[in-house]
């Protein structure tokens, strides 16, 4: 059912869309005002007038696929909480998930049930992004202070790039949804859009984020594969494949000649340490060597920092074992929830995936693409950086996801 769009927005929608779509820029001041936004946003949502009728849209999708896979991840990721050392706090953590999750389906209906919010959304996101990009880049460059004064340190120097640093992951999963603005509306949104998109690219480079910057490997890898799959033109398949191998190339030309490796580690590195850190590899072994013995349940959702000799001084360095978290989501959760729970997860992605990547090439709807390009940089970044159960980067993914589809021609399948 959709809205009459004779109709004009309320305020009330109104207000919902925009803060919305300006939460996800946000991050870049802060994971509060990101928070505060969306917050406001949802319980604004239990008062709009059509909400009955965004409700039933979410009940359409509980009985589905989706929906029945959904449900036994969680039903798989319970059992782990009894061997966990914080049964409490796994316990939260999963609750936490299921939170961010619904209320992210409350928005989606809301914007479904009426595609202007969804286009409200999409601009207030450009919009805001182009002032908060304008004020990073500021910030990165030649007036580092006024970092510190956002974040009510005073007017003092901070280390800006450190500061940033979580934030371009954010900003490469942004990218195609910002491209995305531009090529909808048309006119100065286009060039908005490449501003924007520049400044996402500059943050990730001065940051050094190689999370992000896998990010946006698997942005372009999948954006090529699925455009010229469908275009099905060889001048566009060949000019797609030469732009992927060059940028790849050159992301990777980058870290091998800026990042040098070090000597004397107690351990072997299996990749080379330009590309994967010594640190981060030295955990995913420790994660997969500690999570033998928990092997079909798991350790305990957020728990495996817990665990003996986590905390353990690595012999001749300065840094911890495993400080929080394995900075690996495949690793985390395989490890904190076992085989059972893992194997469950894997399957919900990969059939979302499936169905979303036969959908775009069956309807060529961009708004499909963007969501799965949206995926696609956060399950890629997601193999090198921030926990998992991170609140502020699930919220980021299942908000971002929630617009993309909702703007889709077709909602029924979602």
């Amino acid at each position: 059912m959709i809205h009459n769009q004779a109709t004009p927005l309320t305020f009330l929608e109104k207000t919902i869309a925009v803060l919305t779509g300006i939460s996800l820029p946000l991050i870049f001041i802060g994971r509060t005002p990101m928070g505060a936004a969306l917050i406001i946003a949802v319980l604004l949502y239990s008062f709009l007038p059509d909400r009955k009728q965004c409700f039933e849209l979410v009940k359409g999708l509980i009985f589905t696929m989706p929906g029945y896979l959904i449900m036994a991840v969680f039903i798989a990721w319970t059992p782990n909480i009894t061997a966990s050392p914080i049964p409490l706090e796994s316990l939260e953590t999963i609750g936490r998930s299921l939170i961010f999750l619904v209320c992210a389906v409350l928005v989606w209906s809301a914007m479904a049930h009426d595609k202007r919010l969804a286009d409200l959304a999409l601009k207030s996101l450009l919009v805001s992004a182009v002032l908060l990009i304008l004020l990073a880049v500021i910030n990165l460059t030649f007036l580092p202070e006024l970092y510190g004064l956002i974040h009510f340190d005073g007017w003092t120097i901070t280390d800006v790039k450190s500061g940033f640093k979580s934030s371009a992951s954010t900003a490469a999963l942004l990218i195609p949804m910002v491209l995305w603005v531009g090529w909808r509306f048309k006119g100065p949104w286009q060039l908005a859009a490449l501003m924007v998109t520049a400044g996402f690219l500059f943050i990730i480079y001065q940051t050094g984020s190689r999370a992000a910057m896998a990010g946006v490997i698997g942005l372009i890898v999948m954006a090529g594969l699925l455009i010229t799959w469908r275009q099905k033109s060889w001048k566009l398949t060949t000019v797609m494949f030469v732009c992927a191998v060059a940028s790849i190339w050159a992301i990777l030309y980058w870290l091998q000649s800026t990042r040098g490796t070090p000597t004397n580690l107690p351990f072997e590195l299996y990749l080379p340490h330009w590309l994967v850190d010594w640190h981060r590899q030295e955990i995913w072994q420790f994660a997969l060597s500690a999570g033998e013995g928990f092997r079909w349940f798991g350790t305990g959702i957020n728990a495996i920092d817990k665990l003996s000799g986590a905390r353990d001084i690595i012999p001749g360095t300065n840094a911890g074992v495993l400080p929080f978290h394995p900075h690996n989501w495949m690793i985390e959760v395989l490890v904190e929830t076992g085989i059972i729970g893992f194997t469950a997860m894997i399957t919900a992605i990969a059939y979302k995936t499936v169905t979303m990547i036969r959908d775009y090439l069956h309807s060529g709807d961009n708004a499909l693409l963007c969501a799965i390009l949206v995926w696609a940089v956060f399950w890629t970044s997601s193999l090198f950086n921030f926990s998992y159960w991170a609140s502020w980067w699930q919220v980021t993914f299942v908000t971002a996801t929630a617009i993309c589809l909702a703007a889709r021609s077709d909602t029924t399948h979602d």
